[in-house]
């Protein structure tokens, strides 16, 4: 037990260091051959046929299709009396939070990315 302790505190040790040092190279926004890469391949490879999918899983993703989604589930859960129903509600909020998390972090980066 011991051992899987300190092979425990050694990832984490490892994982807060190297999120350390990805921090410091964002935070001076030096960018690899990679990210230009990654980046003209995934300008290059929008395709307009796939706009209308993309828009669709848009709405499914958002509020007016999630809340519903939620009280049906939760009703219907509820009713059968499943354990799982005290999770949907803690669950909505958690996709709503990192939702608006995503949204807020893909704004502020477009700001830094010349159009």
């Amino acid at each position: 037990m011991q051992a899987l302790r300190w092979a425990v505190l050694v990832l984490a040790v490892a994982s807060a260091l190297a999120f350390l040092a990805l921090a410091v190279i964002a935070f001076n926004q030096q960018f690899f051959d990679l990210d230009h890469t990654t980046h003209d391949v995934m300008r290059a490879s929008r395709y307009p046929e796939l706009r209308p999918l993309m828009q669709l899983l848009s709405r499914i993703g958002s509020g007016y299709v999630l809340i519903p989604l939620c009280v049906v589930l939760y009703v219907w859960l509820r009713r059968q009396s499943h354990r799982a129903a005290r999770y949907i509600p803690g669950m909505f909020v958690g996709a709503m939070r990192r939702a608006s998390l995503r949204m807020a972090c893909i704004s502020s980066a477009r700001k830094m990315v010349p159009p």
